[in-house]
């Protein structure tokens, strides 16, 4: 119908509806758009966030790979170094085993020629008694020869039955290397000085065994391994032949109790006094080899020459008295607590220790593969909490010995 045919009113009516949905769109297209928009919005930010959360946890995953790779590196290399610490224990328990062996066998020869001497010696008694000389010179001469006979029999059936006992214990040990040490004397500490190595005192030792080398990695990591403890962090350097580290003082004593349960011989560590006796080996100079400190390019491991790390035991040359690594490599804990100087020490070598309770700290010696060469020192002391371990502390370990004729 044309336009001009409708009426006035029903244009006005069409006007009037077409104006209310121009105002009904005003009202509800702009929200609309801005919802779309927000809507928009919304999902791309989504998107980005999680893309992003994708993208970390991605890298996350890819870290933790490397991190896995690297542990299974290091547990191959660890046992690696187990699988040859194994062989070199199971070499030294075959020469330990074969030298017990050798012992019974010599002890039970030793034995026979006593026994020979005894009966020879009661049948010469018997022939003297029955010619009534009962009181001769000869006949109290041969009952002399028969008590002497008699008490050598009873140390060597006693020696059987610890070699004996020895044997039964000494499978799958390593025995740490033992160096017996004659008693004496020595001036202790450092009348030149620091403080805490004064006064220099006179201090007399008995006979002694000392642990020719530092306890390493391969002899403690059975004790380890027996005792369900952690092994000690190498810190990448190695394990076997190399001086254990990170060992507290108490991980030390323990250490000692458990070998001398295997073993029947009571170790334990060196006192202060034999520590310094050792290290000293006679000498009243600086260093064991001397006053100058370019000597201990010869003996020692230190700043100076150790490429930033401790070295494999016996490496260097000994001291006079057979003793390996007694200046650097890695600091040795000692038995005796901390005191700031030697006023009151004991002057008979034995370890000073507080009593009632003990001391908070407790003594090194020797100096390490990190320290300057006056650290290495013989008379050079440090300390630190029995529980402290580090990678430039180890131990080696002491025993007493009866002293000899």
């Amino acid at each position: 119908m044309p336009d001009d045919a409708l009426s006035e009113k029903e244009k006005a009516e069409i006007a009037q509806k077409a104006e209310s949905q121009k105002r009904i769109n005003r009202k509800w297209f702009p929200p609309a758009i801005v919802g779309a928009f927000v809507a928009i919005i919304v999902i791309k930010g989504w998107y980005i966030v999680n893309y992003n959360n994708i993208e970390k946890i991605q890298l996350e995953l890819k870290q933790l790979q490397l991190m896995l790779k690297d542990t299974e590196v290091k547990l191959s290399k660890q046992n690696a170094e187990l699988k040859k610490a194994k062989e070199a224990t199971d070499k030294q328990t075959t020469k330990l085993t074969a030298a017990n062996k050798n012992l019974q066998l010599e002890l039970a020869e030793n034995k026979k020629n006593y026994e020979d001497q005894l009966s020879q010696l009661e049948f010469d008694i018997s022939r003297l008694a029955d010619f009534g000389n009962k009181k001769s010179k000869d006949l109290l001469a041969a009952e002399k020869n028969v008590q002497e006979v008699k008490a050598k029999l009873a140390s060597i059936e006693e020696a059987q039955k610890k070699a004996k006992r020895r044997g039964d214990k000494i499978k799958g040990i390593p025995i740490p290397e033992m160096v017996t040490i004659k008693g004496g004397s020595l001036l202790m500490g450092d009348k030149d000085g620091k403080d805490r190595e004064k006064p220099a005192h006179k201090v007399t030792i008995k006979p002694f065994a000392m642990s020719k080398y530092e306890i390493t990695f391969a002899e403690y990591d059975r004790f380890a391994i027996e005792n369900n403890k952690q092994l000690p962090d190498d810190s990448g350097w190695g394990r076997g032949n190399r001086p254990v580290i990170n060992v507290s003082w108490d991980e030390a004593r323990e250490y000692a109790v458990w070998l001398t349960k295997k073993t029947g011989e009571k170790y334990r560590l060196p006192t202060e006094a034999e520590w310094e006796y050792a290290a000293r080996a006679g000498e009243t100079t600086s260093y064991s080899c001397g006053e100058n400190p370019s000597c201990l390019e010869d003996i020692a491991w230190y700043g100076k020459n150790s490429w930033g790390q401790p070295h494999p035991v016996g490496e260097k040359e000994p001291n006079k008295w057979g003793l390996f690594d007694m200046a650097g490599n890695v600091w040795e804990w000692v038995e005796d607590d901390w005191h700031d100087n030697y006023k009151d020490a004991p002057d008979n070598g034995s370890a000073w220790i507080d009593n009632p309770i003990r001391g908070s700290d407790r003594v090194m010696r020797g100096g390490c593969w990190i320290n300057p060469a006056q650290r290495c020192q013989s008379a050079y002391r440090r300390y630190d909490a029995p529980g402290y371990r580090s990678h430039v502390v180890g131990f080696r370990l002491s025993r007493s010995v009866s002293p000899g004729p």
